[in-house]
């Protein structure tokens, strides 16, 4: 089956994704087989929210706190 190149999410589909990132232990690669895209859109995701913080480490990550970031994504300094 063929990815959406260039095709962006709804905003549903970034609530679910966000979702996913903060409640379930689903690897990012899962959650973009799920997704049916690559696990890049889910890492820039992820970076935008703050939601997990992985620690230079591929396998292995913490959810941040607090929750609100979810909400919102992080201002840049």
């Amino acid at each position: 089956m063929e990815r959406g190149q260039g095709r962006r999410f709804s905003s549903e589909q970034v609530e679910g994704i966000k979702s996913l990132l903060a409640n379930t232990d689903m690897t990012i690669p899962e959650i973009a087989e799920r997704m049916d895209c690559s696990g890049a859109p889910i890492v820039a995701i992820n970076r935008k929210y703050r939601i997990r913080a992985y620690n230079n480490k591929r396998t292995s990550w913490e959810v941040l706190s607090p929750a609100p970031s979810i909400l919102q994504p992080q201002e840049r300094s």
